[in-house]
């Protein structure tokens, strides 16, 4: 979970992106409490199993229980900024900098910090090195970022890189909902198609990215025009919950077949 801790003077406390506090993570705090100056740390918060090993569902539905303290939280670490480039969204000390300032503080003697590894990539060859090792170890990809000062808002400067992968499946059902999105310089807000419903391995999975406005408008008033369609989804991977129902992870729609696939 992407979790912001802001330390000033006697005052930490912790909140997501969208600035919505966590009241779970005291012994984190604690230990953000040991590190001199006032700060801004930005990073993930994890939650670790008794062996050692991370739980991505856990985490998730202990991070906001009412009167609780998570046990065996990590928060990753990987950036470091000044109370003023957080709070103008701007700032002008290089990545590289600000991730010496991170190294720079004692975080062997916590028990909850740790400080992400960050490795320049000077070639293709690096790259391709990386992207290997991350598929062997079955990481999700891995994150790029430019090494120029911290910029507030999503931009280039972070981009995910991950493999995909392709699949085909009929279209069984549509679902429509209120979308967003910019007429003429101005936000309207319009009923259209929001996602596609596919099965994959006898689990209905809605899709619901892929598609251009004009697609969803389309498809919402004709919806003969998908349903029951050959579509090429492509996903990052399967997933399955504790129930053991498969569903795919980030689905996207890449292609719509007229009549039977013929290649």
């Amino acid at each position: 979970v992407r979790c912001i801790i802001r330390k000033e003077q006697d005052e930490i406390s912790a909140h997501s992106r969208a600035g919505n506090e966590f009241e779970t993570l005291q012994k984190v705090l604690d230990d953000v409490a040991k590190i001199p100056g006032d700060f801004v740390l930005d990073g993930e918060l994890c939650l670790m199993d008794e062996n050692g090993n991370e739980d991505f569902q856990d985490v998730m539905s202990e991070i906001r229980r009412k009167n609780h303290t998570i046990k065996n939280p990590k928060f990753v670490i990987f950036d470091y900024l000044t109370l003023e480039e957080f709070d103008t969204r701007v700032g002008t000390a290089k990545l590289e900098e600000r991730y010496m300032n991170i190294q720079g503080c004692d975080l062997e003697s916590t028990h909850t910090l740790s400080l992400l590894e960050q490795h320049p990539i000077d070639s293709e060859t690096t790259f391709n090195n990386m992207m290997e090792e991350a598929k062997r170890l079955g990481h999700e990809g891995i994150m790029i970022r430019k090494n120029t000062g911290y910029k507030g808002k999503r931009s280039k400067d972070i981009l995910k890189v991950k493999e995909m992968h392709d699949a085909e499946y009929t279209v069984l059902d549509f679902e429509s909902g209120f979308v967003r999105y910019i007429l003429d310089g101005s936000e309207v807000e319009e009923k259209m198609l929001s996602n596609i419903i596919i099965e994959h391995k006898g689990n209905k999975v809605g899709v619901g990215s892929g598609f251009s406005i004009d697609q969803r408008k389309q498809f919402h008033k004709d919806p003969s025009g998908i349903v029951n369609k050959l579509v090429t989804v492509q996903y990052f991977e399967e997933s399955q919950n504790k129930a053991g129902e498969y569903s795919l992870r980030f689905p996207v729609l890449k292609h719509i077949y007229e009549g039977e696939r013929n290649c």
